[in-house]
């Protein structure tokens, strides 16, 4: 009977004489092996999901900006990370910091789905 092995059990198991596949795919951040695509893919998601956009991503976007401001304007001076959120922003003119901040944060307290 074949037992199944988890990555983490079969990484250990590669120092052993018995000859095995090498590894094709190695997470760069904490160095975890697998034998296939899907498998690394799930392994990304999973333990090293994408950072969202801080409060410093977003005030790096307004750094020397003169409003107003539109919010394509907007996004095409933002780097891809704070873009996302900059078009989820609704399509008009802000007049002030106070008035996008006050736009970012009703699109914070909005609910998923």
């Amino acid at each position: 009977m074949k037992r199944l092995l988890t990555p983490r059990v079969r990484r250990s198991l590669d120092d052993e004489p018995v000859h095995r596949p090498p590894l094709k795919f190695l997470c760069a951040m904490c160095g975890e092996g697998y034998e296939n695509r899907s498998q690394f893919e799930r392994h990304v998601l999973g333990a090293h999901p994408p950072r969202a956009p801080s409060a410093s991503d977003v005030a790096k976007t307004l750094k020397g900006l003169h409003f107003p401001v539109t919010r394509d304007q907007l996004t095409r001076r933002a780097e891809p990370r704070v873009r996302e959120l900059i078009q989820q922003l609704p399509k008009r003119e802000f007049r002030s910091v106070t008035d996008l901040t006050k736009a970012l944060k009703a699109l914070k307290d909005q609910p998923i789905g």
